[in-house]
């Protein structure tokens, strides 16, 4: 009996850790994207979410709700300081708090960290506020009050403020209902330790324009292939040797064998760089994203009428599942610059919504990399010719020459599975 209570406290132990492990690798992720990268508040909500999600189970609640501190200036002049967090079920339903409001406003307000094993009988607990959930926190729960984003009860509470390195709020993190009996001190420190990582990977994020730290103050080696985004010079050879790196990065980062960029070229067509592919924009899965900037995400294209398996002839793979996100202009947020394309989660895994922030995040850098570099357009040529020729992974023949061009031709789709027909509410 007592080997085997030893046992279960190692194991435990073993549990914990491997769980603080899987939060530091998303974390590296994240550091790998963010630092000196462009990204807007969703996108910086998105990646805090990321790393921030394993603190329900690590402290054993029931619902996890983090939110963001945004400072905006009113019409007179004035700044206005507020909390948002918003549903990651494709929804988007969004929720404000006001500094002061509830328990999260008064942790913004006066930062500091409040826990509470009764927090209905506090003056500060505001129904409205604290009691508001995300869909996707509870999956399959059968409780009546989650199509509303309330949640039924609230036993015990959690929240800590969340500071930039400069002193600065960046938000608030809030964990209810530990099973078992209310928070401890303990829980409240492993809440700030995972923050702190959090904390290091998203202060201060840097316009485009900022001049990127050295590579030797970065965590991991993806962070340094980051720095070539802002500092290499307009030319197509450099530009292409950078395309390169940000699609082997973004294999490591997604995780995955295949990373392509399609850019368009012309009205009705997107060209997939090195080898030199073409595919009609109409096409009912790539051309989709690029024509919509809607995600599609299939998780076994066997299945799926959608996917043009000319592809995979051409490219000499088979895809099983795959990602496919638009490149967007970060001039001009409604022109679709092309697509990008991951395939075949290692592991027999698929693709899930936090791929597909990632992914989208290495999007926009690639889309920054091509408009502050000319690539767009009458660059394309001379950075095909370079891609193809640094191309040294041997998993794909180039068409003879660099002259000819592979074509998809689109597949004919019944209306009812046409995604054009079916709507962005309704495409995964």
């Amino acid at each position: 009996k007592l080997l085997a209570s030893k046992s279960g406290f190692l194991f435990k132990g073993l549990r914990v850790y491997m769980e603080g492990m899987e939060t530091a690798h998303r974390t590296m992720k994240v550091i790998a994207l963010a630092r000196d990268s462009p990204f807007d508040d969703k996108d910086l909500f998105e990646l805090a979410h990321i790393q921030l999600s394993p603190c329900k189970d690590l402290l054993r609640a029931s619902h996890f709700v983090f939110y963001l501190a945004v400072e905006t200036i009113e019409s007179g002049g004035g700044r206005s300081r507020r909390l948002w967090t918003r549903n990651l079920d494709g929804l988007g339903t969004k929720k404000d708090v006001m500094y002061g409001e509830g328990i999260a406003g008064w942790v913004a307000e006066q930062e500091e960290s409040v826990l509470l094993d009764d927090p209905t009988s506090d003056p500060r607990f505001d129904r409205r506020v604290d009691t508001w959930i995300s869909h996707d926190e509870t999956p399959g729960s059968a409780s009546k009050w989650d199509k509303y984003n309330v949640a039924s009860r609230v036993d015990n509470l959690l929240a800590v403020p969340i500071k930039r390195t400069d002193g600065s709020m960046l938000g608030v993190c809030v964990v209810l209902n530990k099973k078992g009996g209310g928070f401890r001190s303990s829980d409240e420190r492993l809440l700030r330790l995972v923050t702190s990582q959090m904390i290091v990977t998203l202060s201060s994020p840097s316009p485009p324009a900022h001049t990127p730290s050295p590579a030797s103050n970065a965590p991991t080696t993806d962070v340094a292939s980051t720095r070539h985004l802002y500092t290499i010079r307009p030319t197509a050879q450099v530009v292409s040797e950078t395309v390169h790196e940000a699609l082997d990065r973004c294999k490591r980062l997604a995780e995955c064998e295949h990373a392509l960029l399609f850019v368009r070229k012309g009205d009705d067509k997107l060209q997939l760089l090195a080898p030199r592919v073409v595919v009609p924009l109409s096409d009912s899965m790539i051309g989709y994203v690029a024509r919509t900037g809607v995600t599609v995400s299939a998780h076994n294209v066997s299945l799926d009428p959608r996917y043009n398996k000319s592809l995979d002839d051409i490219m000499k793979f088979r895809t099983r599942n795959l990602l496919c996100v638009a490149v967007v202009s970060t001039s001009d947020s409604s022109q679709i610059l092309g697509s990008l394309l991951v395939t075949n989660k290692t592991n027999g895994r698929a693709f899930s919504s936090q791929d597909g922030v990632l992914v989208s995040v290495l999007a926009k850098q690639l889309g920054a990399t091509y408009q502050r570099h000319g690539a767009v357009g009458r660059s394309v040529p001379r950075l095909q010719t370079h891609l193809q020729a640094t191309e040294s992974d041997g998993s794909v023949t180039s068409p003879k020459g660099g002259e000819s061009t592979a074509s998809l031709r689109p597949k004919a789709l019944p209306r009812a599975l046409d995604p054009a027909a079916l709507g962005k509410e309704n495409v995964k």
